[in-house]
């Protein structure tokens, strides 16, 4: 019966990850505004302002789009955890029994306080899964593509024994930014790239929702309160930003250049907040390239990407807080990857089958929070189709 309570909680959170994202649709709170990092980004260090390839290239740096002409087609979604929340399921695994009510009031007093303390080390941080999907095509230097960044926060809160005895509880709040971009790359002369992308964007938040053991008796209609809270899906914030972009290239093997970020946007006081201007700029080197001309066959490349975002430090940052350092080393069929971002090193993979990515990483990236936007460890894994 332990165990089909716990499957039941599963089940239930379970659930209302899936309505975020099929209801509220996409997700985040990345400043300064809500960019899709992908699996590739991840493992770089988020250093994707003159390495994002196809699609991605499009909210990343429009300017970028003229690298990567041609006809793709992509469809994708990545899911991610954050490393205390892998903790706290190995905590709760653990200690499945001691959920139990019943079980643990026939506890001696030393194992109840023993438990409970050690639960209270996991009662305050938010324990985050995000869910992130895309949908692009490009032709030629023109790009369409639409995504989301969404997070469902959890927070447990431990039974309360005295004065008034109170059941465990799970606190469950969500964010939602849904992104529709259009891209266009312009080419001019040999070296010179411009461009120009359009980005809607769409944010909904919750209210904090109190998941209580009853409640899984009944999952439906928790997740219709969840989702009709204080109407947290009516009537959203949106705005509307125009990004300019450029690059310069040598061959392949240099390129330099940077990405104004809301030059113009319609975005209101409150959500200005996170979605300010900024400017970023970066470089971008192919050792291959400018030392051999030509790959090796086991070696198919090699890219390394500085980028610096808001240059003009609008938010008062310490540059290297700032310092995106990335690196990808192309094999047959997979990638590694590798990068650095505010003191904090990532790594990733990926596979290409065909038309199938499959890729992986684990980095440090901004996450949103009920309490802010916080530095946690991400766990990623991703796959798409696309060509």
């Amino acid at each position: 019966m332990i165990r089909s309570q716990t499957n039941r909680t599963t089940a239930v959170i379970f659930l209302a990850a899936v309505l975020v994202v099929m209801t509220a649709t996409p997700a985040t709170a990345q400043t300064p505004i809500p960019m899709r990092y992908s699996t590739r980004a991840q493992g770089m260090g988020g250093a994707m302002l003159l390495s994002a390839g196809p699609i991605e290239a499009g909210y990343f740096n429009p300017g970028a789009l003229t690298q990567s002409k041609g006809l793709h087609v992509y469809l994708g979604a990545q899911l991610g955890t954050n490393n205390d929340a892998i903790n706290f399921v190995n905590f709760l695994s653990d200690n499945s029994q001691m959920l139990d009510p019943v079980h643990f009031a026939g506890q001696p007093l030393a194992t109840q306080t023993s438990f409970l303390n050690d639960l209270n080390g996991y009662t305050d941080r938010w324990y985050q899964l995000k869910v992130d999907p895309l949908v692009g095509v490009q032709i030629g230097s023109l790009c369409l593509s639409g995504y989301s960044v969404s997070r469902l926060g959890l927070r447990a809160m431990p039974p309360v024994l005295t004065p008034t005895p109170l059941p465990p509880q799970v606190r469950v709040a969500a964010a939602a930014d849904m992104v529709v971009n259009a891209g266009l790359g312009l080419q001019l002369g040999r070296m010179f790239h411009g461009g120009v992308g359009v980005r809607f964007m769409q944010r909904q938040r919750s209210a904090i929702q109190i998941l209580e053991p009853e409640d899984v008796d009944d999952p439906i209609q928790f997740l219709n309160g969840f989702a009709t809270k204080d109407n947290w899906l009516d009537d959203p914030p949106t705005a509307l930003q125009v990004d300019v972009g450029g690059m310069v290239t040598l061959g392949k093997a240099f390129a330099a250049g940077g990405v104004v970020r809301g030059l113009v946007s319609t975005a209101d006081e409150e959500l200005a907040r996170d979605w300010e201007p900024e400017i970023a700029a970066g470089v971008r080197l192919k050792p291959m390239e400018l030392l051999l001309g030509i790959p090796l066959v086991i070696i198919r490349d090699i890219t390394l990407e500085a980028d610096l975002r808001d240059v003009l430090n609008v938010r008062g940052e310490q540059y290297l807080e700032k310092l995106h350092l990335g690196a990808e080393v192309k094999l047959p069929l997979i990638a590694l990857r590798a990068g650095y971002f505010n003191g904090n090193l990532s790594l990733g993979a990926g596979i290409h089958l065909l038309i199938v990515d499959l890729s992986a990483a684990v980095s440090h990236v901004e996450q949103w929070t009920p309490a802010g936007v916080e530095q946690q460890r991400l766990f990623s894994l991703a796959a798409a189709i696309g060509f």
